[in-house]
């Protein structure tokens, strides 16, 4: 009687039921994050220099387009990045350029030395068309800030506010 017990024990499965499937979630387990964790790469860093770009170092604002390209207002005009190339749109008397929004309408409003204006898109280049009176050249001016909402467009100078409600400007 005593053999046939210890027989029993050892033929026994009951004792390595559970061993198994553990070890096989663990592996899987592992697998899993040998799988996943280099999927997670910090992207590239690319630095570009200004000079290679035709600009010089003072950006003074940014905003991002409806379509994803970056809109730079620098110095030496506007900038435009579309994640592969920077692109320089010309500016009013190729004037510096302090001021840069994407307005509700997904047109890219700038504001700079004497005009302010926005950029129209024709095929895949941007070409920039004044808003400001003609006046506005003579009082030597310079917009530094523009903001807005659904409604209208602001342009700030240094002593005045100018509001564009989508289809007029105001003074």
């Amino acid at each position: 009687m005593l053999k046939f017990r210890l027989l029993m024990k050892a033929n026994s499965t009951k004792n390595h039921v559970g061993i198994l499937p553990k070890r096989m979630w663990a592996l899987f387990g592992l697998l899993f994050l040998v799988a996943v964790l280099p999927a997670q790469e910090i992207p590239q860093i690319v630095n570009y220099r200004a000079n290679e770009q035709g600009m010089v170092d003072q950006n003074w604002m940014i905003t991002q387009s409806c379509e994803g390209d970056l809109f730079v207002a620098n110095s030496s005009g506007i900038f435009r990045y579309n994640g592969f190339k920077w692109t320089r749109i010309p500016f009013f008397r190729n004037g510096r350029v302090r001021g840069v929004y994407t307005g509700s309408d997904c047109k890219i409003y700038c504001g700079g030395y004497e005009s302010f204006g926005v950029l129209e898109k024709k095929g895949f280049e941007y070409v920039y068309k004044q808003l400001s009176d003609p006046a506005f050249q003579d009082h030597d001016e310079e917009i530094w800030h523009i903001i807005g909402n659904e409604n209208r467009i602001l342009f700030q100078s240094f002593s005045e506010i100018y509001e564009y409600d989508y289809d007029r400007l105001r003074y």
